[in-house]
């Protein structure tokens, strides 16, 4: 059995939107959320299989009014702050 190759990498948050489609080249584990030059980044192991996946994130202020469904499951990733600015970054997976 062959081991598969991981790399760290990082995914820049590019707007102000609540949910963010991410096309990833194999499976992530995410390592860190923090704020690099003004912009909510996550830094994430990928997993490089060959497989792209699609992974759905919803980035959420503090204050902002956050539902969560009975179709979707949330996965809290991390918090990061901007002077004023908190930002909270989940990871959404649909239930089975």
């Amino acid at each position: 059995m062959s081991k598969s190759q991981r790399v760290i990498h990082k995914y820049h948050f590019p707007s102000q939107v609540a949910r963010h489609y991410v096309l990833m080249p194999g499976w992530i584990e995410p390592l860190a959320f923090q704020i690099q030059h003004g912009v909510p980044t996550l830094w994430y192991l990928l997993h490089l299989n060959g497989l792209p996946l699609d992974y759905e994130f919803d980035l959420v202020f503090t204050g902002d009014r956050y539902d969560e469904s009975d179709e979707e499951q949330y996965e809290y990733i991390g918090t990061a702050q901007d002077g004023d600015i908190v930002w909270h970054l989940f990871q959404v997976k649909a239930t089975p």
